[in-house]
C-alpha cells in the first residue's frame, strides 16, 4: 500500500497533508526517513513512525463494546452521541461496522469490526445467528406462547413483518431472556407489545455464543481474537 494512502486511511490527514508531513521530515519507515509519499509499505509489517509515535495498524480488528444507555449506534446521531465516540486511540482511527445496532435506550453487547464480510455473516437471517437480550417488563409475564411461534409486527418502514420463532427463558415474572435471529427496528419491544406487555429496559447479553463479559464495565471495550469471533457461530449456522 502507498504510504500516503495508509496514513490517510488512518485519519492522519489528506494525501496532501501526509506529503507535507514527509516534507517536514516527520515520518520514518523502519527507522529510515521517508522521502516519498508514494513509497510502498506493508501495513502491519513495516514500522511507520510519525513525530516519534508508532502508527498502529491491524486488519481485521474486532471490538466488543459494553454500550451504555444514551448512545446511538450510528456514526452520526444528532440526538445522542455516537457509540463511536467512546473509542480512543488507536481504535478511533479505524472505520468500523456494527453487527446489529442497538437503540439509544438499549445497553449491552455491541460488536464492531473492520471486516465487512464478518458483519454480513452475523446479521444475515440465513445464518440463524441468535442474539439474546435481557428484557425488563412493565407487567408480569403471562402467556408468551405466540412469541415462540412467531408474531406479526411492523418493521422499520412500518410494513407488516412476521418474526421467526423466538427462544424464551423466564427468569422471574418481570425479567425474561429472549433470543431472536433477526434484527428489525425495535423488534423485541414490538414483540412484547403484541402480548400486551412493555419492555422498560433492554440489554443485549450475547451474539451467538459470544457473551458480554461480566467484568467489562459499561462504556468500555476490548479487542477480540479470531478464536473469540468463531465462538459466535458455534452451534448457530445451518
Amino acid at each position: 500500500m502507498r504510504l500516503d494512502k495508509l496514513l490517510s486511511n488512518l485519519q492522519y490527514g489528506s494525501r496532501s497533508i501526509v506529503k507535507q508531513l514527509i516534507k517536514e521530515k516527520r515520518v520514518f519507515v523502519n527507522n529510515v526517513l521517508a522521502k516519498d509519499s508514494a513509497m510502498d509499505v506493508f501495513p502491519g509489517k513495516d514500522v511507520v513512525v510519525i513525530d516519534g509515535q508508532m502508527v498502529y495498524y491491524k486488519d481485521p480488528i474486532h471490538l466488543i463494546v459494553n454500550k451504555p444507555v444514551g448512545y446511538g449506534s450510528t456514526h452520526v446521531n444528532e440526538a445522542h452521541p455516537s457509540v463511536m465516540s467512546l473509542l480512543l486511540e488507536p481504535y478511533s482511527r479505524f472505520e468500523f461496522n456494527m453487527a446489529g445496532r442497538l437503540d439509544w435506550d438499549t445497553e449491552g453487547l455491541l460488536l464492531l469490526s473492520t471486516d465487512g464480510n464478518l458483519i454480513h455473516r452475523i446479521i444475515s437471517p440465513k445464518k440463524q445467528v441468535y442474539k439474546t437480550y435481557l428484557a425488563t417488563l412493565l407487567h408480569p409475564i403471562s402467556d408468551y406462547s405466540s412469541l415462540l411461534e412467531g408474531v406479526e409486527i411492523l418493521d422499520g418502514e412500518n410494513k407488516p413483518f412476521r418474526t421467526k420463532p423466538a427462544k424464551i427463558n423466564v427468569l422471574d415474572e418481570f425479567h425474561v431472556e429472549i433470543s431472536i435471529s433477526e434484527g428489525k427496528f425495535h423488534q423485541v419491544k414490538r414483540m412484547f407489545e403484541v402480548i400486551a406487555n412493555e419492555v422498560i429496559a433492554l440489554k443485549r447479553i450475547s451474539i451467538g455464543n459470544l457473551f458480554l463479559p461480566d467484568d467489562l464495565p459499561i462504556g468500555s471495550y476490548q479487542e477480540l481474537s479470531e478464536q473469540d469471533i468463531e465462538k459466535i457461530f458455534e452451534n448457530q449456522e445451518n
